[in-house]
């Protein structure tokens, strides 16, 4: 008999029931991920997420819901901040390359924002037929957006309330679940007739504060709707499937969904507002592993470099390559020249660069792009002009009266396209003569210039200085008769 099917996150691993996997039906009930890693492991048949024809969704724009204002306030203060960080980062710019169908490019996502609704239900056990009735009755109303093909309605619950899914297994509870997402059709929906929505409980509500993952109860949410939010991109109506074929999309028929595989794995990014974030891992064919991003790391062997000097970079992927990868390498500058791709082998993960940088006069800030994909990783690397580092008189530096001689004024890199003006002065007094300046050539270190001493000029020590960017260097020089 076909049934309503839900993908369940974070079972937890006090309790593991083998379900019945026959062929024409998709598993309703998701193993924790110590479980999921040992048979993955050990099963002749390794993960793959299969494509069965479903939709997936093009430019997902999640409605952040809040069951009451009894939500905890840091869930309100810092989750739409998450869910656009979320939306920006680089999990679902690599799912939208490995995951599109030849129907529907994933794409960027759009935020559309948070409500907190009065629910009519009072009662802290809701079933999911109570969530799909009170989203229906608040969009109905007009209290929240009407549905689109790309909305997803992410519904975060209150401290002490239990959700009981369509499988009757209950949020927080020893064999039940941290989140889960689902669709319901409805009628007369603007554009759509499929509801989308994700179902979070509190995270130090009962066995949430033990069972779904590690870290404070916000890092753990921000796990749980990671989760729940790539999936419901890759396979948005798995509840109405019921068997190995569309509605369903990207699923495996042994783990489950891109976050299944993958279950509590979590990792740690900076947001594009700079703020660190947790998020779970999803599983990738690409890689054939759970990844974040393709591109772990982009590192380089010093922030700052002299211009004419190499600068050695390394890429670092989030692991071993299953083919071939090309990762590409781009300069927002020329003075920074760098090998247009970088070829990663088959079963390695790391790729050395080699970097040029040419001569600059002055600071300059340059990035450097390194992606795979749609995804990148950019550092930031300053090409230093080069400075005075020595003014040198013959050894030894004695002249006679009347006569003359000739110093080198020599900086630390190559001379830039124009040259390096050094300023020179002769100390007060001394009758010593001396170039207002010296210019080092394009592509030269040093200069020469003609030091003078008068018939009158005072016999002993003097002095002769240059400077260049504030940095100064002198030679003596002794008078005589």
């Amino acid at each position: 008999m076909a049934s309503i099917f839900r993908i369940l996150v974070f079972v937890f691993l006090l309790i593991f029931a083998s379900q019945g996997f026959g062929k024409s039906k998709v598993k309703t009930r998701d193993t924790d991920i110590m479980f999921q890693n040992e048979l993955r492991v050990s099963s002749p048949t390794p993960a793959r997420v299969n494509y069965y024809g479903g939709p997936v969704i093009n430019s997902i724009k999640p409605v952040i819901v809040y069951w009451t204002d009894k939500v905890n306030p840091n869930t309100i203060k810092k989750m739409k901040q998450f869910v656009q960080a979320l939306l920006a980062g680089p999990t679902l710019a690599w799912i939208g390359d490995e995951y599109s169908t030849s129907e529907t490019k994933i794409g960027a996502g759009n935020l559309v924002e948070e409500y907190t609704i009065a629910p009519a239900l009072t009662s802290t056990l809701i079933q999911d037929s109570d969530v799909q009735n009170e989203l229906n009755y608040q969009i109905s109303k007009n209290y929240l957006p009407q549905a689109d093909a790309n909305t997803v309605y992410l519904l975060y619950f209150p401290k002490d309330y239990t959700v009981v899914d369509s499988d009757q297994a209950n949020s927080c509870t020893y064999g039940g679940f941290c989140g889960y997402h689902s669709s319901v059709v409805f009628k007369g929906q603007v554009g759509n007739n499929h509801l989308y929505y994700s179902v979070f409980p509190d995270m130090d509500t009962d066995h949430c504060s033990d069972g779904c993952g590690t870290g404070s109860a916000l890092e753990r949410l921000m796990s749980v709707t990671s989760h729940e939010v790539f999936e419901v991109v890759t396979d948005p109506q798995i509840t109405e499937a019921t068997d190995f074929a569309s509605p369903l999309a990207w699923y495996d028929p042994n783990y489950g969904e891109v976050g299944d595989i993958c279950n509590q794995q979590t990792m740690s990014f900076t947001g594009f507002d700079g703020q660190i974030y947790s998020v779970q891992k999803e599983f990738s064919n690409r890689f054939n592993s759970c990844i974040g991003s393709p591109i772990s790391s982009f590192n380089l062997s010093s922030s700052a470099v002299l211009g004419s000097s190499k600068v050695n970079g390394q890429i670092n992927l989030a692991a071993n390559t299953t083919k071939i990868e090309t990762v590409s390498i781009t300069s927002s500058n020329p003075n920074i020249v760098a090998p247009a791709n970088v070829i990663i082998p088959k079963g390695k993960k790391i790729g050395a660069v080699i970097l040029s940088t040419s001569p600059v006069s002055q600071a300059t800030s340059v990035v450097l792009t390194a992606s795979l994909g749609s995804v990148s990783v950019s550092q930031v690397i300053i090409v230093q002009p080069p400075q005075l580092s020595s003014l040198v008189l013959p050894n030894p530096s004695i002249i006679k009266r009347g006569g003359n001689l000739t110093g080198t004024a020599t900086i630390s890199g190559p001379a830039p396209k124009g040259g390096v003006l050094i300023s020179l002065t002769g100390s007060a007094n001394s009758s010593v003569i001396v170039p207002a300046s010296v210019t080092v050539p394009e592509g030269a270190v040093r200069a020469q210039f003609l030091v003078k001493v008068t018939s009158q000029s005072p016999l002993g020590r003097a002095t002769i200085s240059g400077s260049l960017r504030g940095i100064a260097k002198s030679a003596t020089l002794t008078v005589v008769k």
